[in-house]
């Protein structure tokens, strides 16, 4: 109490010298670890601040205040992605604490994890309801998230436990603003609902999806279903936005009753059979893609879009078996496709997978021809560049495969397969500078995309930008938790850059998602040599 009352009056010195008193006193006393971990943070001594935290959370993994304490750390480093992971777990120590609930609430938001800030902050107003700060907090997020009624309230609530507040009275004008814009549409289609309950409720899940208010659109299409259970179409449409969000099972369903309902419903075919690849269920899939080709088109309002779909459903068959490394088949099933496609049909797609099974069987020639047929049918599709500029480095014509890199590049400089694509190109050249400066702009376009992340830690790595690799090799952990490849490199680069507690942890979590690894086992085997070096020279 002596060090944190000098903290408090900016006199450091005399609270480190406290401090030290307090551990010399009691070696795991963890109040002494943390403010002493916040003191050295104060002092801009952050990478000791951070290992008294990592101690402290040694000692007593159960203790919620240290993940607390840490978690504000990592936040005020900037480091906000290990700061969510880091209040998360204090949450699941103390899930009635506001402070943890409010704080990860904050973090959430700041990197865009919207909805689950949300939910947060909910859970803040429950623990405090009297808390006028979560209830405008919430206000805002609901905001953000497009739930403009319930945002209106959340503000109310606010104003009325604290009336003055200018924030939430200029957030509150605002919303009622944009209210009058928004409600228009939406209200064409609710003044409906007791009209034509089904109808309406399907036309405005339609428009709450394309304002991408997910929760919403779902409940209105599963309101539709309660009145007339065989709308094939709103199966259909629950169905993506079900896939939209990752959850396969249920939109696997979905498609399921779509098709009940309308037996040649092709577009529902198609789906069903990428969510059952994305389920790992290959041969169920190769099924329906089989079924879908044989749909006859007769009498219906749209026999284009019939045809073209069942032109994709062969193309589809055919990746699986390409990605199966079954090129022979997946090419059999292209130049099916390719005879019986119709005019309309856009085949720019169709021709680059041609070429890749091509390029793949090492027939480079035959390759090059399909990639210029995908070029020709479409002279800007982004694949078929970086395609044929890989083929073109291939052959060892590296000034023509950087040409069409830029190229695609130029076409498109959001897409981060273009930057991801070309910074490989740039490392296999040994240009590895500049191949980081290429995967950190992939990285600000696509910063939750595995690949991306993992070849930028290598990247950095291979130039000794070693504490930039550590932190790419952080998040490519939590992109994959269970990818034994990003925990053992996580452990190498922490043992390179001296952290050998941390280390000796990511490579017994290697080990135990890839118990075998015979890298990993004597990475380890030369870490714990070196602590026990270490500890038998002493401090």
């Amino acid at each position: 109490m002596v060090g944190e009352a000098y903290f408090k009056l900016g006199q450091l010195t005399d609270a480190e010298h406290w401090f030290k008193q307090s551990l010399a006193a009691k070696p795991d006393h963890i109040p002494a670890h943390l403010t002493y971990a916040k003191l050295l943070a104060k002092s801009n001594r952050i990478q000791e601040s951070e290992q008294w935290f990592l101690k402290a959370k040694h000692l007593d993994p159960n203790d919620s205040s240290v993940y607390q304490h840490y978690g504000q750390f990592l936040s005020e480093q900037d480091r906000h992605e290990e700061a969510v992971d880091v209040y998360l777990a204090a949450v699941k120590l103390a899930p009635n604490d506001y402070e943890i609930i409010f704080n990860t609430a904050n973090t959430l938001r700041h990197i865009k994890r919207n909805e689950e800030a949300e939910n947060y902050y909910r859970r803040a107003t429950r623990l405090r309801p009297r808390e006028a700060t979560s209830h405008m907090n919430l206000g805002a997020m609901l905001h953000v998230n497009g739930k403009l009624l319930e945002a209106e309230l959340s503000y109310l609530e606010a104003l009325r436990l604290k009336p003055d507040d200018m924030i939430t009275q200029n957030n509150l004008a605002k919303l009622r603003h944009l209210n009058i814009d928004w409600l228009t549409e939406e209200n064409l289609y609710r003044s409906g609902i007791d009209i034509n309950p089904p109808k309406a409720f399907g036309n405005l899940a339609n428009i709450l999806s394309a304002q991408s208010k997910k929760k919403e659109a779902e409940s209105a299409y599963k309101k539709a279903l309660t009145y007339r259970f065989n709308m094939a179409d709103v199966h259909y449409n629950l169905g993506i936005l079900l896939q939209e969000q990752g959850r396969y099972e249920e939109a696997l369903q979905s498609y399921r009753y779509a098709v009940q309902f309308r037996p040649r419903l092709a577009m529902a075919h198609l789906n069903m059979g990428l969510v059952l690849v994305q389920l790992g269920k290959k041969q169920e899939a190769i099924d329906v893609y089989k079924h879908c080709t044989t749909l006859d088109g007769t009498g219906l309002k749209d026999p284009k879009l019939h045809e073209s779909t069942k032109i994709s459903a062969l193309f589809n068959l055919g990746r699986i078996y390409a990605d199966d490394s079954n090129y022979e088949k997946a090419l059999e099933i292209y130049f099916e496709a390719i005879q019986k496609m119709p005019s309309h049909y856009q085949a720019q797609s169709l021709y680059n997978m041609v070429g890749e099974a091509y390029f793949k069987l090492g027939q480079l020639t035959d390759a090059e021809h399909w990639f210029k047929q995908s070029l020709a049918a479409k002279p800007d599709h982004i694949p078929a560049h970086l395609t044929y500029a890989k083929l073109l480095a291939k052959s060892n014509r590296i000034q023509e495969s950087e040409q069409w890199f830029l190229k695609a590049k130029h076409l498109d400089p959001n897409d981060s397969s273009v930057y991801q694509h070309y910074g490989q190109f740039l490392s296999e050249q040994d240009r590895h500078e500049e191949a980081v400066d290429v995967y950190l702009a992939a990285v600000k376009l696509a910063p939750n995309d595995y690949e991306i992340i993992f070849n930028t830690a290598n990247t950095l790595r291979h130039i000794k930008r070693n504490e930039e690799a550590e932190n790419y090799y952080r998040r490519a952990t939590r992109l994959r938790p269970r990818e034994a490849t990003s925990h053992m490199n996580l452990g190498a680069m922490l043992h390179v850059n001296g952290k050998l507690l941390e280390a000796e942890l990511s490579y017994l979590e290697a080990l135990r998602l890839k118990p075998d690894d015979m890298i990993t086992q004597n990475n380890l085997a030369k870490l714990r040599h070196l602590l026990q070096q270490k500890r038998a020279v002493g401090p």
